[in-house]
């Protein structure tokens, strides 16, 4: 899985893929802290952490934290070839 840029209301972010650390640190979450979560910890800008805390991701618009989550989720999954 190769890292994706993501511009995002005029702000460029590169997500990273989660690890398995991140995963498994994330298990016992519900649905939007595990979110949350995975954007504090995949989401960079300018190279280091897109946001300092957990809080202030958990702080953002909704509107971006979806837009985030949705580019962070795409990275859990493999590109599997159709076979037809």
């Amino acid at each position: 899985m190769s890292p994706k840029n993501v511009s995002v209301a005029g702000v460029d972010y590169l997500v990273v893929p989660p690890t398995g650390l991140d995963w498994m640190e994330s298990l016992q979450m519900q649905d939007f802290e595990k979110a949350c979560f995975l954007i504090f910890r995949c989401v960079l800008e300018n190279g280091k952490p897109a946001f300092a805390s957990l809080e202030e991701v958990k702080a953002e618009p909704l509107a971006l934290l979806l837009k985030l989550e949705k580019e962070v989720s795409s990275l859990l999954e493999y590109d599997i070839p159709d076979p037809m």
